[in-house]
Parts: C-alpha cells; structure tokens; sequence
C-alpha cells in the first residue's frame, strides 16, 4: 500500500506486509488507514509509524471495508460470506453476521447504527449492528449477479 500527499504526488509511505492484492482501502481516522486483501487479512495501519494491526479470522479474501466517520467501528466484508464489525482501535471483534453470498461491498451509516452489505447474487442487506448482534431491517435484489 502506498501513501502519497494530495497537493505534491509525492510518495509519502509505502506499507508493507499484506500478501495478496488489496482491493479495498478505507480512512478510520485521519492517522489510520485500513486494508483488506486476498490474504485474508485486514490491517489497520498507523500512518505515522507505519505499525498495523492484523485484524484475522476469515476464511477467505477480503473484499471490502468501511469506517464510521467517528472512528469507532470498521465493517468488512469477505468471500467466507462473513461480514465483521471491529473496534479499529484494539482490533477487537464486536459482531459477525453470516451472509448467503460473497461480501463484496459494504458501507456504514454516519451514526455508526447501520450497515449497508452488498453481496456476490446481488442483493443489498441493511443490518441494525448497534447494540449487539447485527438484525437485517431489509433486503432487496440490487443488481443483476455476474
């Protein structure tokens, strides 16, 4: 992953230690970025040290994460058919939910209540995640599969 300044094009950081590609990025807060990768890994980078921490469990790639803007929970999704929320500070698991579907997209509301989850057979799921376990409140066909 490299870390390039907006107003120069410099490269600024290049982070080192995933082992497959990495199809998404998200900014947690403005010093830590996350990562997921076909490695089965998400990293939650300290972009001022270039330390990460290894956010690990899944079965397969890891196609997509999201941030809340407040910095509390981080939300990925994977090819298991898992989507997971973290506490991006420690790396800690607050919640699964088991999906019918590859996780390949996902989005989390301002408050930080909501999870949007897009899925691999082209439905969208919105899950409740505040106060425990994620609770689908919807579903419905987003998109053609494939």
């Amino acid at each position: 992953v490299r870390v390039y300044d907006a107003a120069s094009g410099k490269l600024q950081k290049t982070l080192t230690g995933h082992k497959g590609a990495v199809p998404a990025l998200a900014f947690v807060t403005d010093d830590r970025l996350a990562s997921a990768a076909g490695d089965r890994l998400v990293k939650v980078w300290n972009l001022g040290t270039g330390e990460a921490v290894d956010l690990a469990g899944y079965g397969a790639a890891v196609l997509a994460v999201a941030a809340d803007p407040a910095g509390k929970l981080l939300v990925t999704g994977s090819v298991d058919k898992t989507v997971r929320g973290w506490n991006p500070a420690g790396g800690n698991p607050l919640w699964t939910w088991d999906g019918k579907s590859a996780a390949c997209g996902v989005a989390v509301r301002k408050d930080g209540k909501q999870v949007a989850v897009g899925t691999a057979d082209g439905t969208l799921t919105l899950l409740a995640v505040g106060g425990g376990s994620p609770r689908p409140t919807g579903s419905a066909a987003a998109h053609g599969a494939g």
